[in-house]
């Protein structure tokens, strides 16, 4: 019986490895040949978006690519360090593809605060009629040395799933009201929820 449960258990693993693997080669390969296809059509729809977890990082990156893009004009950017943040602006205001007449706004704000949140993408959604929000901000606590498990599992939960929560529920409220404008949203995960490590269960847990 032990022979019976360890084969269908190595089987079940190994059928799903091979899957998450096909995931993992054919995913960049099929949004490269979609956006071949869609082209410049697809970019020059946003005119406002907006990128959380923007001081370094992905966010960053996003925010620098999206600068040279002509066609949109506001980038509105928050993260938790404000240095980060002002010298993200500086450099993308000094790009030779920065587009005159851009609006880069950068907000010091923890997406976990929900009110300061709402209050945040409120008033820009108001001033800018935001088309794309990316919900980029994430923490990554590792529990080699956390005594409390509980806490890395609580302190995650608050920026990862409850922070991205704050961002997008505002402007899925918002987007209902525009009707036939709407908008997009795009919610950034992690492929540590298909491939853990030991010291990193709260933050896999959550990214799958």
């Amino acid at each position: 019986m032990f022979l019976v449960d360890w084969f269908y258990f190595t089987c079940f693993h190994l059928i799903r490895a091979i899957l998450d693997l096909l995931i993992v080669v054919a995913s960049p390969v099929l949004v490269f040949l979609y956006g071949q296809k869609q082209g410049s059509k697809n970019r020059s729809k946003f005119k406002a978006v907006l990128i959380t977890g923007g001081s370094d990082g992905l966010g960053a990156g996003l925010v620098q690519e999206f600068s040279k893009n002509e066609n949109v004009k506001t980038i509105i950017v928050t993260g938790t360090n404000e240095a980060k943040l002002q010298k993200l602006e500086d450099v993308c205001k000094s790009s030779k593809k920065a587009s005159e007449g851009r609006k880069i706004i950068t907000k010091c704000v923890n997406v976990a605060n929900e009110e300061e949140m709402k209050s945040f993408i409120d008033e820009m959604d108001k001033q800018h009629q935001i088309d794309l929000v990316i919900a980029n901000a994430g923490v990554n606590i590792s529990t080699i040395k956390d005594v409390y498990y509980c806490n890395s599992v609580r302190d995650t939960v608050k920026t990862n799933i409850l922070g991205a929560m704050n961002v997008i529920t505002p402007m899925i409220a918002n987007f209902q009201e525009r009707k036939k404008r709407g908008g997009h949203i795009a919610i950034i995960g992690d492929m540590q929820g298909y491939s853990s490590i030991s010291y990193n269960g709260p933050y896999a847990g959550q990214t799958e």
